[in-house]
């Protein structure tokens, strides 16, 4: 394993690319480990991964408080497999959730963003880690130190 550097970081960025759904995992009140799948956005401003989701889901319940989590993202056919890790909390704010919003999310979210019963699940990652088969090796990123380094310069870190 090696620090992450920019280039793995871009190259984090390249391999969640294009897959459209992720494995979102949370912990229940009782330490219960639950997952199910999210439709990955495309679209990102701050280095933070998003989410839709309804505002009353079990999910929100487990990730409220700032939870940890872990999403897992694979494109068996391209060989990447991609594990993140870190904390998320919900996010109602009807300007980011104009600013994110997909029109395929429709097929789950029918009454669009403006409806009072959507949130956003703002997940700040704290490490990831990928296996390619171009690479074949495995590379920890501790991303929380990278995010912080890159705002004391102003640089945006960008993981879609």
């Amino acid at each position: 394993m090696e620090r992450a550097t920019t280039s793995a970081l871009d190259h984090l960025a390249e391999l969640i690319r294009g897959i459209d759904v992720a494995m979102l995992t949370t912990v229940d009140r009782t330490g219960n480990l639950h997952s199910r799948p999210m439709m990955a956005l495309r679209k990102t401003t701050d280095g933070a991964l998003w989410f839709f989701t309804e505002a009353s889901s079990h999910m929100v319940d487990d990730v409220a408080g700032h939870h940890p989590v872990s999403i897992g993202y694979v494109d068996a056919e391209h060989g990447r497999y991609v594990s993140v890790s870190g904390r998320a909390r919900v996010v109602g704010d009807r300007a980011k959730k104009a600013e994110l919003w997909e029109s395929r999310l429709a097929q789950w979210l029918p009454n669009g963003f403006e409806d009072s019963s959507v949130a956003l699940l703002r997940i700040e990652v704290q490490e990831a880690e990928f296996w390619d088969s171009g690479g074949a090796r495995e590379i920890s990123a501790a991303v929380e130190f990278n995010v912080r380094e890159a705002a004391v310069r102003n640089e945006k870190i960008s993981f879609r």
